[in-house]
């Protein structure tokens, strides 16, 4: 064999490897995980222990906890049928143990999901049973100097909701707002067992105001005068995405509250 075949073939054949170690590479799923459970101290004071497929993923996840910890990090799993199963901390990896929550995910490979852990009761024909619920990262490009704002609703408490987001010196909010740029999602509420809701706004764009944050403000739906709850202060960054998730107070109840979820 020539050289220069030779050359060729070896060129070929990493190529192949490539294009095969690419393949492989987009067959998984990237997820992360945060806890909405308020009253996750009822299950187990050490929080929960979350497991892929059968195997360990995360021990002690607490109330509004987000796994993996590290800003804009996902765990990666192969894409297909899936299955994801939580159980109370102290009874993990005993045998005949049952998860509180087992969900059977169906992940498309090269693509990144939220899983909002959600709901505070087990019961059979409760009004808000333990549930993953699987919402997709599409990671959309924000319009220029804009970021991306997604609000996901896992309070059990409130009412259907509308959410403005204005910059942080704005000291009113929201009837001058209604049906402008800085109302980013309406009708927003958590799902009963026994009715329907809407829970993802979907990322909407944001304006990035000169030397200061953002507030989110979030009233009743469809009555922008009554005020739910107004956050404190975010800096976000233009181009990048971020997430919300709308849950309530530890052990439940008032007030809600906001798990700011980073790229």
């Amino acid at each position: 064999m020539s050289g220069l075949l030779k050359v060729l073939c070896f060129a070929l054949a990493v190529v192949a490897l490539g294009a095969f170690a690419a393949s492989c590479g987009s067959s998984n799923a990237q997820y992360r995980v945060v806890n909405a459970i308020p009253n996750t101290t009822t299950f187990d004071a050490q929080g929960f222990a979350v497991y892929m497929n059968g195997a360990s993923i995360w021990s002690n996840v607490a109330f509004t906890n987000t796994e993996p910890t590290s800003s804009g990090k996902y765990q990666s799993v192969s894409g297909g049928s899936d299955t994801l199963d939580v159980y109370p901390q102290s009874e993990a990896g005993q045998t005949g143990a049952t998860p509180d929550i087992s969900s059977a995910l169906n992940l498309g490979g090269g693509t990144q999901y939220t899983v909002v852990l959600a709901g505070n009761s087990t019961a059979t024909g409760a009004t808000y049973p333990l549930a993953a619920h699987v919402i997709t990262d599409a990671n959309p490009t924000p319009t220029s100097g804009d970021a991306g704002l997604r609000i996901l609703a896992a309070s059990l408490i409130l009412p259907s909701v509308d959410i403005y987001v204005l910059p942080s010196s704005a000291t009113t909010c929201c009837a001058q707002y209604q049906n402008t740029s800085a109302e980013i999602a309406t009708g927003l509420q958590y799902p009963q067992s026994a009715g329907t809701g809407n829970i993802d706004s979907n990322y909407q764009n944001v304006g990035i105001p000169t030397g200061g944050g953002l507030t989110v403000w979030v009233t009743a739906h469809g009555n922008a005068t009554a005020l739910i709850l107004k956050s404190s202060s975010y800096s976000l960054n233009a181009g990048q995405n971020y997430t919300l998730v709308l849950t309530d107070a530890s052990g439940g109840g008032s007030p809600p509250q906001f798990i700011f979820l980073t790229p």
